[in-house]
């Protein structure tokens, strides 16, 4: 059985509740991904620029005193234990069900002005003139469009100097 590092925060001495946490020096990038992770992990956890002296927190309460945060070695199971003690499970389940909206937004976002962008060139394609247009650009390139079967066949040429 795997053993993964948990950080363990003692219950609240003021009064007795599961849901405490640390404060932990704000990372220079990838507070979020540092947040998701430790309430992936069962803990809850604060930033701030430095550790202060009362580095725990009741989230019940809103006490804070000094603690020593114990490291430890636990299975998934009592891992999921503080979890569930926490309230970390709801709040991390609501993170990734943000991220897979947020996600499945962007594709539809993307899906749609793909279509949108093949309905025009499929437009272009039937409103297209069967004659070669050529397209200086400034470095003395020529790039010949030519309409072939409904097609569009780029084909480019250097152009030498004379």
């Amino acid at each position: 059985m795997w053993k993964h590092i948990y950080y363990f925060v003692p219950p609240c001495p003021k009064c007795g509740s599961r849901k405490t946490g640390r404060y932990i020096r704000s990372p220079l990038t990838g507070e979020g991904y540092t947040k998701e992770a430790s309430l992936k992990n069962g803990e809850l956890v604060r930033f701030s620029f430095e550790v202060p002296v009362n580095n725990g927190y009741c989230m019940s309460c809103g006490y804070e005193w000094p603690v020593r945060v114990e490291t430890k070695l636990w299975s998934y199971t009592k891992i999921r234990e503080e979890q569930i003690a926490r309230g970390t499970d709801i709040l991390y389940e609501k993170i990734l069900s943000k991220k897979t909206k947020s996600k499945w937004d962007v594709g539809r976002y993307f899906h749609e002005r793909y279509r949108n962008i093949e309905e025009v060139e499929n437009q272009k394609e039937k409103d297209c003139v069967c004659e070669p247009e050529i397209i200086d650009s400034r470095k003395r390139d020529k790039i010949e469009l030519l309409y072939a079967d409904e097609t569009l066949i780029e084909q480019v040429r250097n152009v030498q100097r004379v």
